[in-house]
Parts: C-alpha cells; sequence; structure tokens
C-alpha cells in the first residue's frame, strides 16, 4: 500500500485554511486545490510498503516520537514550490511551531528510512500543502492575489502523527488513516 506520515489539523483549522483557499480559487488560476479531507501536513513519505510493515512502521514511530510533547503551531504566509517563476505546489507557511515539526520529521526520517525511498536532495521545509499548479494558465492574477491576501494568523495543536495509507483514483486521492501515535 502506498504510504505517508503526517499531522493532521483540528476542523477548526482546516475551516480556516478552507477560507483562505476560497480566496485563492476566485482567481481562477488552474491550480488543483486540497479538499477538507486531504489537509494534512506530510512528514515523511514512505512509497509502498507491505501491510505486514506496519507493525514494524509503528514500533519504530514510537521511537521516533519518544519525549516529544504535543506543541502548538500557526500559520502565516504564503508561497510556492519550487518558486514563482515556475510553480508547482502552493502552500501556507508555518511560523509557530516550525523548529518542532522540522525536528519531528527529521526524528521520523531518521527511524524509517532504512528500506523506504528518500527524497532526493529534498530536506523536509515546514508547509501546509493548498495545491498543485496544472498550468501557468492565470497564474499572474494568482500571485498578485497571494501578495495582497491577508488572513489572520490560523493556529492549532499538534498532539500526535499518523501513518496513512493513500489511494489514488481517477477522481481523488483518497488517505485512510491505519495507524495514530499520540505524541
Amino acid at each position: 500500500m502506498r504510504t505517508f506520515i503526517a499531522t493532521e489539523l483540528s476542523n477548526r483549522a482546516k475551516t480556516e485554511v478552507l477560507k483562505v483557499i476560497d480566496e485563492l480559487k476566485k482567481t481562477r488560476a488552474n491550480v488543483k486545490w486540497v479538499r477538507a479531507d486531504t489537509i494534512h501536513i506530510t512528514l515523511k513519505f514512505l512509497g509502498f510498503i507491505p501491510k505486514k510493515k506496519v507493525q514494524e512502521i509503528q514500533k519504530l514511530l514510537r521511537q521516533a516520537v519518544h519525549g516529544i510533547e504535543p506543541f502548538d503551531i500557526s500559520f502565516s504566509g504564503t508561497g510556492a514550490f519550487p518558486s514563482w517563476r515556475d510553480p508547482k505546489v502552493l502552500w501556507l507557511g508555518i511560523d509557530a511551531g516550525k523548529a518542532e515539526l522540522e525536528s519531528l520529521a527529521q526524528n521520523i526520517k531518521q527511524a524509517v528510512c532504512d528500506g523506504y525511498p528518500r527524497e532526493k536532495d529534498f530536506s523536509f521545509k515546514a508547509h501546509l500543502t493548498i495545491g498543485r499548479v496544472k498550468d501557468i494558465k492565470g497564474i499572474g492574477t494568482l500571485k498578485s492575489a497571494v501578495k495582497s491576501l491577508a488572513f489572520k494568523p490560523i493556529n492549532d495543536h499538534i498532539s500526535e502523527i499518523v501513518l496513512f495509507k493513500s489511494e489514488l483514483t481517477q477522481e481523488k486521492a483518497i488517505h485512510t488513516p491505519i495507524l495514530r501515535i499520540t505524541l
């Protein structure tokens, strides 16, 4: 099964993120926006794993989060990866909780890296993906909207990590939690 490790957001925080997305949708840029049921912060993409490995991964993740306390995060600001000249992913930046997320992601990467794909030359950058650019049609309007977008910081509390199964269908991605580990 195709898997990744992430943190989920509260329904309240998801609602606020969706308000930002709704504002940006008005630009009619050719972007596939995330849906409420897929909003998460990816910490580590594992790729395809056999179902029999879930117990082993659970043990490794428990070790990775041992001693890590729940923490608060705050989203503010928007941007694009790799850049606005060639945008592929639109994101919300993370202010408060950035160092904690980076440390958590590093612990997870070290704990489970053997036998699972490593991201090629990508280090973890704390962010929340809000959309994927399909093509550059309307990007100028979107970029202007992002620059003028003013939203109050979105705050949330991180108290667990989740191992998700990710199924890609022609219509949408389906993310199903298969394992939760409390911080």
